[in-house]
């Protein structure tokens, strides 16, 4: 899909979270198990089940032509007009700092594509130099937003001057 590391649609079916029930509690300076063997063991198998439907549901026929059309809708539409005045609208609505604002700029400009698809790639690269891993997971999941953005919530970016 993108080389760059965009993450679509993290709410969508063909996604997966893992949150770690934990295996230890502190109280003091004690650890208490509260998890039996048998517990932990359930639990992996249920990521595991979870993770072989993820994997399913993201090779198949019908998310692959959702995405590609979501994908195509953004390379489409309206294109930005005044690339520094969008960023700053871009920014505001995507919530990135100065810094991030000022690279999704150059980002846009070098690669000279003014869509909706472009945008999300200038975000999607900032995420690829950012030192934070945190904070770049997050501009992967900004760009991925960007193919759900409702159309008239882009013209405003797009349109911005």
């Amino acid at each position: 899909m993108c080389t760059n590391g965009l993450v679509a649609d993290a709410s969508g079916d063909y996604s997966l979270n893992k949150y770690h029930v934990g295996r230890n509690v502190a109280a003091d300076s004690t650890n208490y198990e509260i998890f039996r063997d048998e517990t932990i063991q359930a639990d992996d198998r249920a990521v595991l089940l979870k993770l072989q439907d993820t994997v399913r549901a993201a090779c198949s026929q019908d998310i692959f032509n959702i995405l590609l059309g979501k994908m195509r809708e953004a390379a489409g539409g309206s294109r930005i007009q005044v690339p520094t005045k969008a960023v700053e609208v871009l920014g505001k609505t995507c919530g990135l700092n100065d810094s991030e604002k000022g690279s999704v700029l150059e980002n846009l400009i070098r690669g000279q594509d003014y869509s909706r698809w472009g945008a999300l790639n200038a975000i999607t690269e900032v995420a690829n130099t950012h030192p934070n891993y945190e904070r770049s997971t997050e501009l992967e999941t900004i760009g991925g937003r960007l193919l759900d953005l409702q159309p008239s919530a882009w013209k405003r970016i797009a349109e911005a001057a």
